[in-house]
Parts: C-alpha cells; sequence; structure tokens
C-alpha cells in the first residue's frame, strides 16, 4: 500500500489497514509510522496483529499517551485502571483501532458524563463493526465461502477444512450457483492471511478476534447459503471418515445445531437421519452418529435460549414417545450434553429456576426411556421378527442343498429374535445409567437424589437401570489417581445409605462401593470424611441399614484390613452399629443400675380416624429414641428397666414381634 509524505493516519481506509495488517502479520513485520507534525506530537504508530492483544492495556496506555495532551481527560468518568466503570467501556471494543477512535472523539471535547462517554464508546465500536463490514465485502467470493466454513468448523484440522470447502464449492456450482469460482482457479492457502487463519497443530483458529465475530454474524446473515453447504456435509456423515475422530464430530453437531436454528424442520430430519444411523438391528451398532444430535441440540438451546428451550423439550419427547431405540438413545445420549451445558456458570438469559424445571424435564426423559426399556413396542418387536426370519432364511440358503426342517428355522428365528430384544433393552438401559453418570460428574446431588429415588421406586425398570449406572460409576471412582475435590464430590457418600438399605442390591454393587471406599481413604480428608458418614449410618441408620452395614464391612473390610489403620475403623463402626441395636461387645464398665421408664412413653394413644398413621409413626419414633438412648447407656453400665404401673403384656408382645427381647440384654420388670 503506497503511502504518501505527510498522509494522516485518519486518511487511511480502516480496510486498507486491515490488508496491510495481514500482509504484515504473513511476513511476521511490523511497519513504524512516525509524523514530524510538532502539533500531534513525536511518537509512533505500531500495527500488528490483533492476535492475543490485551485490549484492557491498549486502552490504558492510550488514556496515559493522551492525558498529557487533552486538557481535563483526567476529570472525565473514565475511571482508574482495572475499575468497573473502566471496564465497562473496556468490553466495548473488539480492535485497538476501535479504541483509537474512541480517544480521538473523547479528546475533541465530546463528551464528559458517564452517559455520554458510554454513547461515545458504543459508537466506536459501530465504527469498527461497519470496517469488518467493508473487509469482509472485500473479500473474493471464495474467500467469503472460506472464512464462513472456517468459523464453522474453527479447530478442525487443516486438510479437513480444505476438502469441506472443496466438496462444497463444487456442489454449490453444479446447484447452479456460477458466481462462486472453481476452486482449481485459485490456490486455496493463499487465502489463510487474508482471512487471518493460522494452523496450531494441524488445527485451524483464527488470529483475530473481530474477524471471528464478523464471520460469526455473516454466518446468521447468509444463512441460507450455510445451511446449502452444511446440509450434503451432514447427509454424508456416516460414509465420510473426517468424523470419525470425537472432535470433529462434537464439530459437525455443533455447526449444524448453528445453522439449524433457522431451518426447523431441516435441523429434525438431519437429526433423526443421524440418529436412525445408528441402526439398532446392526450387529454393532453406530453409536457415534446417534450421539451426533446431543451436539446439535446444545447449540440449539444456547442459540436461542427462550424458543430453544421449547423446542428441544418437544424434539426430545417426541423421540421417546415413539419408542423407536434409536431415537430413544439418541435422546438419552443428548440428555446429559444438555444437562451439562444448563450447568455452565456463563449461561444467563433464563433464572435458576427455570434452568432447574428443564433440567428435571431432561430426567423425566431420562426415567421415561429406562421404563420403555421393560417392554419393546409391537411395532418394534414386529421389525426384529421379520429381522430374525430374514436372518435364518440367509443362513438356510447359504447351506446349498442340506434343507432345514420348518420347525427348527422357526425356533433358530424365535431365539434370534429374543436374543435382539434381551439386546435392545439392554443397550436402552446402558444408555440412560451412562447418562446419569455423566450428569453426576456436575451435579453429585442431584445424581444421588435420582439414584436413591429410582432404587426405591416400585419399577424394577428404574432400579435395574440405577444399579447399573452406580456399579459403572463405582468402576470409575476406583480408578482416580488424584485427589478429588471434598466439597465437590461429597454428595457421592449419599449413596451408601440407599444401597445399604436396599435389599435387591446386588453383591458386586456392594462390594465395588467398599471397594471404592477403602481406596478413596488413602486420602487423610477422604478418610475423615468416609468414617464420619459410615458412623452415622451405624448411629442414626435404620436397622437394616445397620445390618447392611455390619455384612458389608466384615466382609469386604475386616477379612482383608487386619494390621492396617482401616481395621481400627472398621472395628469401631461395626462396634457402634451393634451397640445402637442393644447389644454389647464389650462388658460394661460402671457396674449396675435401675432405669426407671414410664410405660406410657411405649404406649400409642388413641387417635382421631384419619390420624392412625401419624399417631403410630410418632409412637415409633419416641420407641426407637428410648431405645438407642438404652443402647448408649448400657455401653458403660449393666441395666434393669422398671416399668411404672402394672404390666403390660401387649408391650411385651410387640417388643417380642420386632425382635428387640432376642438382641438386647436389658432386662424389663413390671
Amino acid at each position: 500500500m503506497p503511502l504518501r509524505k505527510n498522509v494522516k493516519v485518519g486518511e487511511v481506509a480502516s480496510n486498507e489497514l486491515s490488508r496491510l495488517n495481514a500482509a504484515l502479520n504473513a511476513r511476521s513485520s511490523f511497519l513504524v509510522l512516525t509524523t514530524e507534525d510538532v502539533s500531534a506530537g513525536v511518537g509512533a504508530l505500531v500495527i500488528s496483529s490483533a492476535s492475543g492483544v490485551n485490549l484492557s492495556n491498549v486502552f490504558d496506555r492510550h488514556y496515559d499517551f493522551h492525558l498529557a495532551r487533552a486538557k481535563g481527560l483526567e476529570e472525565r468518568e473514565i475511571g482508574s485502571s482495572g475499575s468497573k466503570s473502566r471496564l465497562s467501556l473496556i468490553k466495548h471494543f473488539k480492535s485497538p483501532l476501535q479504541i483509537e477512535s474512541f480517544y480521538e472523539r473523547l479528546t475533541s471535547g465530546s463528551g464528559g458524563s458517564v452517559k455520554e462517554i458510554g454513547r461515545l464508546a458504543r459508537e466506536a465500536a459501530q465504527m469498527g463493526q461497519e470496517s469488518m463490514r467493508n473487509w469482509f465485502g472485500g473479500l473474493s467470493d471464495h474467500e467469503k465461502l472460506l472464512g464462513l466454513l472456517a468459523c464453522l468448523f474453527e479447530g478442525i484440522e487443516l486438510r479437513v477444512l480444505e476438502a469441506l470447502y472443496v466438496r462444497s464449492a463444487l456442489k454449490l456450482r453444479r446447484e447452479g450457483l456460477s458466481w462462486i469460482a472453481d476452486p482449481r482457479e485459485h490456490g486455496i492457502r493463499e487465502s489463510w492471511p487474508r482471512l487471518r487463519l493460522q494452523s496450531v497443530g494441524q488445527r485451524i483458529q483464527f488470529e483475530d478476534k473481530a474477524v471471528r465475530e464478523e464471520l460469526e454474524w455473516q454466518i446468521d446473515n447468509r444463512r441460507l447459503l450455510v445451511w446449502s453447504m452444511l446440509k450434503p456435509i451432514a447427509l454424508e456423515a456416516d460414509r465420510t471418515d473426517f468424523w470419525k475422530e470425537p472432535g470433529a464430530r462434537s464439530l459437525l453437531g455443533t455447526a449444524l445445531g448453528w445453522a439449524g436454528i433457522w431451518e426447523e424442520e431441516h435441523l429434525r430430519e438431519v437429526l433423526e437421519m443421524w440418529a436412525h444411523a445408528r441402526g439398532y438391528l446392526a450387529e454393532e451398532p453406530n453409536n457415534a452418529m446417534a450421539a451426533l444430535p446431543g451436539y446439535a441440540l446444545v447449540e440449539v438451546l444456547m442459540g436461542d435460549i427462550v424458543r430453544g428451550r421449547s423446542r428441544v423439550n418437544k424434539l426430545l419427547t417426541d423421540w421417546v414417545a415413539t419408542g423407536d431405540p434409536d431415537l430413544c438413545w439418541a435422546a438419552g445420549a443428548a440428555v446429559w450434553r444438555l444437562y451439562r451445558s444448563t450447568k455452565n456458570d456463563s449461561v444467563t438469559g433464563l433464572s435458576e429456576e427455570s434452568w432447574r424445571g428443564f433440567r428435571r424435564q431432561l430426567l423425566e426423559g431420562l426415567r421415561d426411556i429406562a421404563t420403555s426399556a421393560k417392554e419393546l413396542r409391537p411395532m418394534i418387536r414386529l421389525r426384529v421378527k421379520a429381522w430374525a426370519e430374514a436372518e435364518v432364511a440367509k443362513k438356510d440358503s447359504g447351506r446349498g442343498g442340506s434343507e432345514t426342517s420348518p420347525e427348527k428355522s422357526r425356533a433358530e428365528a424365535e431365539r434370534l429374535k429374543r436374543g435382539k430384544e434381551e439386546a435392545l433393552q439392554r443397550q436402552l438401559r446402558s444408555c440412560v445409567a451412562v447418562a446419569l453418570i455423566h450428569i453426576g460428574e456436575d451435579d453429585p446431588d442431584q445424581y444421588a437424589a435420582t439414584l436413591a429415588k429410582w432404587l426405591n421406586s416400585e419399577s424394577i425398570s428404574l432400579s435395574r437401570v440405577a444399579l447399573i449406572s452406580v456399579q459403572r460409576m463405582f468402576i470409575g471412582l476406583v480408578g482416580r489417581r488424584n485427589e478429588p475435590d471434598l466439597a465437590a464430590t461429597r454428595p457421592l457418600l449419599k449413596i451408601i445409605g440407599t444401597l445399604l438399605t436396599k435389599k435387591t442390591a446386588e453383591a458386586d454393587v456392594i462390594a465395588l462401593m467398599f471397594s471404592w471406599l477403602r481406596y478413596w481413604m488413602r486420602w487423610e480428608n477422604w478418610e475423615s470424611e468416609i468414617s464420619k458418614c459410615l458412623l452415622d449410618l451405624a448411629n442414626r441408620g435404620q436397622g437394616s441399614q445397620r445390618g447392611g452395614l455390619r455384612a458389608a464391612i466384615s466382609r469386604y473390610w475386616l477379612d482383608q484390613a487386619s494390621g492396617l489403620p482401616l481395621s481400627s475403623v472398621a472395628e469401631s463402626i461395626v462396634a457402634r452399629s451393634y451397640v445402637m441395636d442393644g447389644i454389647l461387645t464389650d462388658r460394661p464398665v460402671l457396674g449396675h443400675c435401675v432405669l426407671v421408664l414410664d410405660p406410657e412413653l411405649l404406649s400409642v394413644r388413641a387417635s382421631k380416624k384419619g390420624q392412625e398413621s401419624e399417631a403410630s409413626k410418632a409412637a415409633e419414633r419416641r420407641k426407637g429414641a428410648i431405645l438407642q438412648l438404652l443402647a448408649a447407656i448400657q455401653t458403660q453400665m449393666e441395666i434393669s428397666v422398671v416399668l411404672l404401673g402394672p404390666r403390660v403384656p401387649s408391650i411385651r408382645r410387640k417388643r417380642a414381634r420386632a425382635g428387640w427381647g432376642s438382641k438386647r440384654s436389658f432386662r424389663f420388670t413390671g
């Protein structure tokens, strides 16, 4: 770009400066422009790439520079460096040129109040946006197309982006968009400096934040062209090697969700095609393809939070309602990604209460998928049956001359049908179990609460899924090498009491749970926390929990912990649980005592109709408290309990039925 003598910076168009900047950056060079104009002050302007520029520092340097030249600048409401008022101004700017424009307006005498200075900042930022519109308008058509693709897939490998560009350009030309140049007519990589693109570890990224933001705006502005490029890429995804890598798949799903914000019907068509590409009748379903809708739905939700929430919820509800294994699996894989996105601290647009309601809907969707795994829909069973019969016919035709009796063929088809149906049910249960684990990584409290609810549910399907989930979670927890954060992970300890209460909990699950606890007790903080949790169960837990706790500790810890610090912890917890059940493990040390007890405390008073259950619960709570008190005293003294008033046989009979007399050593006398 030729520069004449005495040219002023303001006379150089901003898009020309951008082109100069790109050329300098491509050569790792910079340009210093000096001036002999005494009135402007002796100084220099350095033009360099905006990559990695700290705009806050640029703003502060401009302030220091103009402070000595603009009378009264220190009196304006800009604030000190790092102050809230100054940071609120800086957030408007995307480039140093916008900051320069702001100070030019400010030092010319415009503004003074906070409101006026804010207006100047917005005007300067708008001027920068107009200059970026001019920059984009100055690009050739093929550079615009390449820039849009680079913005959609930022972070993808360079070779993949170039291949996508060539395919898209040729396809659009075949569809009649002749204004797009043939990619063979120009060099692709010649466009990188113009687009401020660089390759970092063979993956592309933008050097200039302002360029990226302009291209993001252009994607919204040219959404019809963008969708014409993306839809063919999405439809061919299951036949393209580009998307086998998980990171690339996430970029594809995110890009489609971004463009699909304005193409609701077309987006749904592609997402369902991805889900069905899983192929539930295949020997090895393609789960990778069915996971793609989750990335897209997160982008739909975050791109338009108000409308996106209802759109996402309706789509997932419709998919689960079909009972189709592929759609249900894709919905389950999407739920945990959506749940995780709403837990991000940077998410705004809705109140926390609204987000909690949305998360409840996601969990209800998981519950529906889990219950649907109990029995497949009739249409799915018919398809499975047809598949099994076709498989048998194929095997029979491959045997050549040998014939198989119709009875054997039918039996073989029935066996294949049952096996495939069981496999589909296992796949859905596994999908929900894994989704719960991922939710637990971000929200351990909700995970523990959901597990407790499902384990105690009358639904066998929910209970099975919960057990599968907790078993897989324990395997992952045992494999932790670094000490987990105590505050974030502590809620997982709530699962212990739930599993000890669950009579149908599998022995393998209990064994894994105590392996996890033992492994984590090697960390001092966790040893204290786990010991307190187990001791609390021994002191305040239900009788079934204490029994399960003793059995598990005896089986999985005491036999293996001899001579270790864990052994003393295990023995103390077992001893305490026995004491709370009225069974002593040591002789009392303070002799004998007589405790006088009013039998009214153990009786149930007559209640009004409709209140029997509440009165009974209150009596049981009193009775439990008294027995725990007796057990605590009995650890130090041998007790004889005297009931005031006449002997009440009914109390003895209730006690005997409850099993107290056989366990407790204190004596009741009338």
